[in-house]
Formats: C-alpha cells, structure tokens, sequence
C-alpha cells in the first residue's frame, strides 16, 4: 500500500522482475478501507515518520487494527532521535547504479532540524544515464520516543509483544533505531 502511484509503479516493476505477483493498493495509511484481513501487518523503511501528530499515527493504528485478524501482528519501525535545531552541510545521501534501469544516480540531501522532533528533508537527485535529469524534493519527517509510541498504540487497543532495538531482537536500550511488534488485543 502506497500514498503514491509512482512508488507502486516501482514496487509492481521490483516485483515482476523477480517473479513476483504483489497486490498494491494505493491508498493512505490513515484512512484505507479494504474488505480484507491479514494476520500480519508491516510498516517498513520508518514509514511512520511522515505522519507528523499523534492524531495521524492513531488514524493510521486504528485503520491497521481494524484490518487485522484476531491476535494480528502489527510490526514497524520508527526513528526515535532527537533532532538538532540546525541546518546540516549538504552530503551525500546515495550513490549507485539501478538495478533495472542502469542509471547512475546521485543523491545529495540537506537537513534543517525544525523542532526536536521535526525536520525538513531537502534532495537533489542527479540522474546519470539514457535520460539524464536533475530532481528536486522535499519532506517533512517527524520523529517520536518508543514509550509515547508504546502509549499510542495501547490507547488504540494493542498488546505490546516487543519492543527492540534491531532486527534480532535486541532489547530497546535508546538510540535512534526502534521496532515495535504489537498484537492485536480482544477488547476492541
């Protein structure tokens, strides 16, 4: 599911190249609807810094609760960082060459912390190959603490499973790293 129907449009062209059939929606994480319910939702890549308030990740926990069987996972990944109020030198963000397209592509990305929990992210995409071109974006990203994202999810009606701070598992001891897997609860 995607906000975006270029980002689909990549997702289905990554997929078929490995043989791969997904269903894509394309819909807000906010607010979608689907006649379907999974055991098992995945919000990846820190999906959740692009909602910005506690009322967009409640929208977003309550649309995903609704869609989840009994005892459903819910499973994501946040950034949990302090930003500092400052612009940062412009750097390089990516560098490399596209697996399906070949395109050598330069990623160069500048940070202006807006508030501890809130900042702008500015890109300049240097594209290097059949169709060279130069793109500029933006976005706004927030960052939230485990325990108050722990408070979200309870006050929706989830039963927090873990809370970690990598891949294997590891206990969440701080840092700007942090993965939640939360059930769903039977009282909802």
């Amino acid at each position: 599911m995607d906000n975006s129907v270029h980002m689909l449009d990549i997702a289905k062209a990554k997929c078929l190249a490995y043989g791969y059939c997904p269903v894509l929606y394309h819909a807000d994480m906010r607010s979608f609807t689907l006649q379907e319910r999974f055991d098992l939702v995945v919000i990846p890549y820190h999906s959740m810094m692009y909602m910005l308030t506690d009322e967009d990740r409640k929208k977003v926990f309550t649309a995903v609760y609704h869609h989840l069987n009994k005892n459903g996972l819910l499973a994501f990944d946040f950034d949990t960082s302090s930003i500092p109020i400052k612009d940062t030198i412009p750097a390089l963000g990516l560098q490399g060459v596209h697996p399906f397209t070949n395109e050598v592509m330069v990623q160069i990305v500048q940070i202006r912390g807006l508030q501890s929990d809130l900042r702008l992210l500015n890109q300049i995409n240097y594209f290097i190959g059949e169709n060279p071109r130069i793109t500029a974006e933006y976005s706004l990203e927030a960052t939230i603490s485990a325990d108050h994202m722990v408070n979200i999810l309870r006050s929706i009606g989830f039963l927090i499973e873990g809370v970690y701070g990598d891949y294997n598992r590891s206990e969440y001891k701080g840092g700007s790293e942090c993965i939640i897997a939360a059930r769903k609860g039977d009282n909802k």
